[in-house]
């Protein structure tokens, strides 16, 4: 969580400081949806700073907060009106999902939108006016992967989320490659009890959850 915040935190800077010496407004556009627990956090971080830094230098700041639903049409309306607004860069949003809502209109405008926890390899190596910082999903499922595999575990149940299928996919893919087809069991998880029973039934050595936290801890009950 820290490296989000400082890293969201180093976003903001950046545009204070190009903009230091000019005696105007700096508008800064929060993209990011508080209905899911990671965009909640990052929210709650971004007022907490935003309270106790409304300048910087001869620069005013002001923050322009967007919560949409999860959804292509929330996040199309907020986008645009964050565009209309004239902010100078905009940080979000949370997940691979909420990015692929919005990018065709990411790529029609020169504003910089920055997220800091969007890891699809859909994203990458592309052109375009979106930045990311994390590793990428297949970066993380690779290594997690070969670690399983250094501990000689080869029955593996896979449990992925059902709301992020941009990310939970491109995890999947590249998480199977080390495993043998009938020895690996994926789950979209979208009715929690079916989840686990199929889990049970499946009798794994290695539970792999690459969920949202509200549904892990449902699961966990």
């Amino acid at each position: 969580m820290k490296r989000i915040i400082s890293f969201i935190l180093l976003c903001i800077l950046v545009v204070f400081l190009v903009n230091y010496f000019l005696d105007n407004k700096v508008k800064v556009g929060i993209l990011i949806s508080t209905y899911n627990a990671l965009g909640n956090e990052q929210t709650l971080a971004l007022k907490h700073f935003a309270r106790n830094n409304s300048n910087i230098g001869k620069s005013s700041i002001e923050y322009i907060f967007k919560s949409p639903k999860s959804n292509e049409k929330s996040f199309k309306k907020a986008y645009n009106e964050l565009v209309k607004d004239k902010v100078s860069v905009i940080i979000g949003p949370t997940l691979s999902s909420e990015a692929a809502f919005i990018m065709d209109d990411i790529n029609k405008n020169e504003i910089p939108v920055i997220s800091p926890t969007v890891t699809s390899h859909d994203f990458i190596a592309k052109k375009d006016n979106f930045f990311k910082i994390m590793v990428t999903a297949k970066r993380q499922s690779q290594a997690l992967s070969k670690y399983l595999q250094s501990l000689k575990k080869q029955r593996v149940s896979l449990l992925l989320s059902s709301s992020n299928r941009v990310y939970s996919d491109s995890f999947s893919q590249d998480f199977q490659t080390g495993f043998a087809k009938d020895e690996t069991q994926i789950i979209h998880v979208s009715d929690i009890n079916s989840a686990i029973n199929s889990v049970i039934d499946f009798k794994p050595e290695v539970v792999v959850f690459c969920i949202q936290s509200n549904e892990l801890i449902q699961l966990l009950k």
